[in-house]
């Protein structure tokens, strides 16, 4: 083989685990960063209301999902759409238009000017970029196993490389 072809695979799995990796770790910042802003959501001035507009039940697995799709205004007066699971104890009580309280308050998502809201009285927890998170883990490893292999290829290539001798 080519030894080219070697080199060539090692610097574009090289390539694309950096800024694979750069993107993680974007990625794993933010998250952080919006978990810990999550935590303060229920402390300070963040209580206001919000308009239920959908209530879904959805199966998974053996059991359901239930969904709230509600609207609210930021303080600036900006309308969020928001969607949450909720427990079956809180879907039971809530009807389309109904107003409930939410915990809210307008944070910076990769950039992005959003909002982040909670149900004062839902026990679920928020999805928050944990699926985005675990992707670009899961990439990181796939990145990460491609350049261990394509390095070792290389090795083994300079390893059995056949120097042409030299005639008298």
């Amino acid at each position: 083989m080519n030894q080219k072809i070697s080199h060539w695979v090692f610097n574009i799995t090289s390539w694309t685990l950096l800024v694979w990796t750069i993107l993680f770790a974007i990625v794993a910042f933010e998250n952080s960063n919006l978990k810990s802003k999550f935590s303060t959501l229920e402390q300070g001035h963040n209580l206001g209301f919000g308009y239920v507009q959908e209530l879904t039940k959805r199966p998974i697995k053996n059991t359901f999902a239930y969904l709230v799709t509600y609207s609210f205004n930021s303080s600036t007066g900006v309308l969020f759409i928001s969607n949450e699971l909720i427990d079956y104890e809180l879907y039971k009580k809530m009807r389309l238009g109904d107003s409930i309280e939410i915990y809210r308050k307008e944070v910076n998502i990769l950039g992005q000017s959003s909002a982040i809201s909670k149900i004062k009285s839902n026990s679920e927890a928020p999805p928050l970029l944990e699926n985005l998170f675990l992707l670009c883990l899961v990439g990181e490893i796939v990145l990460l196993l491609s350049w261990v292999g394509s390095f070792s290829f290389k090795a083994w290539e300079q390893l059995h490389q056949k120097y042409p001798s030299v005639g008298k």
